[in-house]
């Protein structure tokens, strides 16, 4: 039912949001406004703060600090893997893949479903399964050996698996296995482990990342800094300060799309701080001059940005209403809730 009530509201919502669009007379300016949010010629100053991180060094005791608080996650998990191909020689004493064949795979679905290991369905059926060492999800044992005694497609969608000894039917390019984890072994992974190491530091960058931004950020909402103190920034940790114009959204030979839009709803003599997700990108960027390109109504773009403009208001719109839904529905879920909890004592 929850599902099917998701897809109404979402019916709902489109008609909704198609009906506003189609009956509303939209102003130039406001088409105008949709059109400059995706086409200005924008010349800005900025600050590649990357420059910056790559040159912070990162201290051994930071590390090892990390690492002492966080020893339970940095394991490495080896499993032993039970597998067998399920063809129809072995299981009806032909090539063909025929209703008998599969006949014998629901019997032994139905097998699993009474709690039988891979090792008891393959007693009961005469079958030989292949039994792996111990290994991680490299395919390598404890001496660093690889296996190479499964492909390595089933061997992914077997090792993902989190249960011991519940075994599983798998097709896998139209051949049918059977397969399960008969057991695992947990190694604490060393401080020096490449992979542990790898995560530490990258956790470490981030964090310094996120620091360094929010205080930047503070400052540039508190109006304690502008240009002159990116340049004194860039001058003191000796990072040149770069000239761009950005010609369009599409202009990514520096900014990504979503970095663009960002700096687009800048005003001159602006700075901000602009990064992405990841912190993979991070930029203070300063607006020095702005020219909003104009949309003639004979070009073959009018109705793109007419869509659009109609599009942005009946969302407005809509998302007014469902503010006014969500408060109501919030008053009473907040009822229900303290119905619950009354009715717990």
């Amino acid at each position: 039912p929850a599902f099917e009530s998701n897809i109404v509201e979402q019916e709902k919502k489109r008609q909704l949001l198609s009906f506003l669009s189609k009956g509303t007379v939209i102003p130039d300016y406001i088409i105008e406004n949709e059109y400059k949010k995706e086409n200005q010629i924008k010349e800005v100053r900025y600050l590649d703060l990357n420059k910056y991180y790559e040159k912070q060094s990162i201290k051994d005791e930071d590390i090892k600090k990390i690492y002492d608080e966080n020893k339970a996650i940095f394991v490495e998990q080896f499993k032993s893997i039970s597998f067998l191909e399920l063809n129809p020689e072995l299981l009806v004493g032909t090539n063909d893949y025929n209703e008998a064949f599969f006949n014998k795979i629901d019997e032994i679905e139905n097998q699993i479903l009474d709690g039988k290991n891979i090792s008891m369905i393959a007693k009961e059926r005469n079958l030989k399964s292949i039994v792996t060492k111990e290994i991680n999800f490299e395919k390598k044992d404890f001496s660093g050996n690889k296996i190479n005694t499964i492909s390595d497609e089933l061997f992914k969608k077997i090792f993902n698996k989190q249960q011991i000894n519940e075994p599983e039917l798998i097709n896998q390019n139209n051949k049918y296995y059977l397969a399960e984890v008969s057991s695992v072994i947990k190694k604490d992974r060393d401080i020096n482990d490449k992979l542990v190491m790898e995560a530490i530091t990258s956790n470490l960058k981030t964090q310094y990342k996120l620091e360094m931004n929010t205080k930047i950020t503070k400052e540039i909402s508190k109006k304690e800094y502008n240009l002159n103190s990116m340049i004194d920034f860039a001058t003191k940790n000796n990072i040149k300060i770069e000239d761009t114009t950005i010609k369009n959204l599409g202009d990514n030979k520096i900014f990504t799309t979503g970095l663009i839009k960002r700096i687009y709803e800048m005003q001159d003599d602006d700075i901000i701080l602009i990064t992405d997700s990841n912190f993979s990108k991070n930029f203070v960027v300063f607006s020095k001059k702005t020219t909003n390109q104009s949309l003639n109504k004979d070009s073959k773009d009018y109705e793109k940005y007419l869509a659009k403009a109609k599009l942005s208001i009946a969302s407005k719109i809509y998302t007014t209403y469902d503010i006014g839904v969500n408060k109501k529905y919030n008053v009473e879920l907040n009822k229900k809730a303290i119905e619950r909890i009354k009715n717990s004592f």
